[in-house]
């Protein structure tokens, strides 16, 4: 298979599944913590740990974290939310 098509399809994956929160969620309105709650209990998750876990069986686990690194970085974020 062609890897960067595979890189594309991998990405695909992980955006159809997981979104970047818009603003922290905060239980407490003067709650002035730098780090951010999610809603429900829905994460923090992590790109490397979630794509690792999917694609381990399919890819070398240095593609697998380089295309989490690249989606990091494309996005500006390290913590995701499920979709699901």
């Amino acid at each position: 298979m062609d890897l960067e098509k595979a890189k594309e399809e991998i990405k695909e994956w992980f955006l159809d599944n997981f979104y970047k929160p818009e603003e922290p969620y905060r239980e407490n309105e003067n709650d002035d913590s730098d780090e951010p709650e999610y809603e429900f209990g829905n994460g923090p998750y992590y790109c490397k740990n979630e794509l690792y876990e999917q694609f381990k069986n399919a890819y070398p686990e240095d593609f697998i974290f380089e295309v989490a690194e690249e989606i990091e970085e494309e996005e500006d974020c390290l913590a995701w939310e499920s979709k699901n």
